[in-house]
């Protein structure tokens, strides 16, 4: 099974995932399509030249990329995952590409560090008393910006919860909501899962 071929294939998981999300959002658990992006992260990681059994057909990519030319095959005979000889004008697009977004990634996350520094920690009453309900192994800090407009989360081993400082919220109850909320990404460690799907998608 060739690269291009792998790829294909992590395509089809990827489209019948988000297929399968839109049509059971409300039916099936969400842990379920948690496990279920996990094995895409990993298919598109370690690309493997096994085929992932979805119950639907797949077409044949050695059909849809015949009109590419191929790589000799090896003069020893070993099996080896062959190989289409992809244009270089083809390379350095998928490279600018590459290069571009990654570059926006870094951009946005420098941008963003530029204004949390502006944050200032949050001590009303019922923010404490949440904190003390709430308590995880980690340390979590609870602040507020005027330079964003929703509730955020970042950081891995010392996480924030970002609140807006212009926006008060109406009540205790709905602060605790968005509280618990922001916490559940910061126990699932979304923050790395949202890195490694940038790095991937470069």
């Amino acid at each position: 099974m060739n690269i291009l071929s792998i790829q294909l294939r992590a395509t089809m998981l990827i489209l019948f995932v988000v297929l399968l999300r839109s049509l059971f959002l409300y039916v099936i658990p969400k842990k379920l399509f948690l496990a279920m992006w996990a094995v895409v992260v990993a298919r598109l990681l370690i690309p493997h030249s096994q085929a992932v059994a979805l119950g639907i057909p797949l077409p044949n990519p050695e059909e849809l990329f015949r009109f590419l030319p191929r790589t000799p095959a090896s003069a020893d005979g070993a099996a080896t995952m062959s190989l289409y000889s992809v244009p270089w004008p083809l390379w350095c697009l998928w490279l600018a590409v590459c290069l571009g977004l990654a570059a926006c990634f870094v951009a946005g996350h420098l941008r963003g560090r530029a204004v949390y520094r502006f944050a200032l920690p949050v001590e009303s009453e019922d923010v404490l008393v949440w904190k003390e309900q709430n308590r995880i192994r980690r340390t979590v800090r609870v602040l507020q910006c005027p330079e964003v407009s929703s509730a955020m989360t970042y950081g891995v081993f010392r996480p924030v919860i970002l609140l807006p400082a212009d926006r008060p919220f109406e009540n205790h109850e709905q602060l605790h909501f968005v509280l618990s909320h922001e916490l559940e990404h910061i126990r699932h460690f979304d923050v790395v899962w949202k890195w490694i799907s940038a790095a991937i998608l470069c």
